[in-house]
């Protein structure tokens, strides 16, 4: 039933999304993991669909996303903002787009949030913006723009009171993303993730879709998200009783609902294969999808598809028609030349025996 879920949750995350949308994610208090859930989400996000995400930092005075996840050249959203056209944002390894938050000695406004929106959003079809537990000028601005809000907060009592804090901002911001909100809670340790698992399962008329994060050994040592590091653990997650429609309907994978038949009641870890229906479709459906993605980075190079470069196709038409018609103007004027050439000859050969013609010898006298 856990490996059904995960995939219909699969399936529903590659549908093709024709809007652009704006996922806030904010947290009750610092340090509890908002950024690596932001950066996760975004890294999953490029690793499923074909389109682009982009995690946006409102913050002011936090570290480099750019520098963090190894981004070439790391940018602001100052240095976008400068720019006169459309830029790219850096983009890390997994092709995820990064662009840093501002500094400690000026904080970003309402414009610098809207400007870098607007221009992010033409090419990216996930804007997740890392709001944190900034209370500025410029998280208000992205909560009030935000399509969905991600509540980041630790499990225990501490975690409950960040999450009616965060949960109440976000309300009185922009309640259509606070009915359509998500809370994340992340475990730093095995048992706060097994007592934060039994108390969701029991909670009853959640107002939120609640997911619990696992602990992971490679985060507990203070190192920043890697996709290929972090332990492959499935977090666990209950169902709100309202929410959003475009969001994916979790269904609760706790042991309150009883064992499924054929599937054993122990507590061990089960393989991620074991009893899944139509394995050999998704083997297939995984290699098509590596096959694809070779061939683009092939034909296009580093960029994951020729929208990469919408630039490049109408120079290269231009370009064609310019030698076309460079060409055809030489193929006139040699053919003009070599008309010119035969149409002298011509007349050369008209001309000569009238000039060049020998005199006719008259009749010679006998000598008297």
């Amino acid at each position: 039933m856990a490996v059904q879920t995960e995939r219909q949750i699969v399936d529903s995350v590659r549908q093709r999304q024709t809007d652009r949308r704006i996922v806030a994610f904010v947290a009750g208090k610092g340090g509890v993991g908002c950024t690596t859930v932001a950066v996760g989400a975004g890294t999953a996000f490029m690793a499923l669909r074909e389109d682009h995400s982009v995690v946006v930092d409102v913050q002011q005075g936090t570290a480099s996303l750019g520098e963090i996840f190894g981004a070439d050249h790391p940018r602001s959203v100052a240095s976008l903002m400068a720019e006169v056209e459309v830029t790219t944002p850096p983009r890390a390894t997994s092709g995820l787009g990064l662009v840093d938050g501002s500094g400690w000695d000026q904080g970003l406004t309402r414009a610098d949030v809207a400007g870098t929106l607007d221009r992010l959003r033409a090419d990216h079809t996930f804007n997740l913006l890392d709001v944190g537990d900034d209370a500025g000028e410029a998280g208000h601005a992205a909560l009030a723009r935000a399509d969905q809000a991600v509540i980041v907060t630790g499990p225990g009592e501490l975690g409950v009171a960040a999450l009616r804090i965060a949960l109440e901002r976000v309300r009185t911001v922009n309640p259509v993303a606070a009915a359509c909100s998500v809370h994340v809670v992340v475990c730093p340790y095995e048992p706060a993730y097994r007592e934060a698992v039994r108390a969701t399962a029991s909670s009853q008329g959640l107002s939120t879709s609640t997911v619990v994060v696992p602990p992971d050994g490679h985060l507990q040592s203070g190192h920043a998200y890697d996709p290929a590091l972090v332990t492959p653990r499935d977090p666990r997650g209950v169902p709100a009783d309202r929410g959003c429609g475009r969001r994916p309907e979790r269904t609760s994978m706790s042991d309150s609902d009883g064992p499924a038949a054929g599937r054993p009641t122990s507590g061990g870890p089960r393989s991620a294969m074991q009893n899944t229906p139509n394995a050999e479709r998704y083997v297939l459906e995984a290699d098509a999808m590596r096959r694809r993605q070779l061939r683009s980075a092939l034909l296009h190079g580093s960029r994951r598809t020729w929208r990469d470069h919408p630039r490049i196709w109408p120079a290269v038409v231009v370009g064609i028609i310019v030698v076309a018609v460079i060409i055809a103007g030489l193929a006139v004027t040699e053919a003009f030349k070599k008309t010119s050439q035969n149409e002298k000859e011509e007349q050369r050969q008209r001309e000569r025996p009238a000039t060049s013609a020998p005199a006719t010898p008259g009749p010679t006298s006998s000598p008297p």
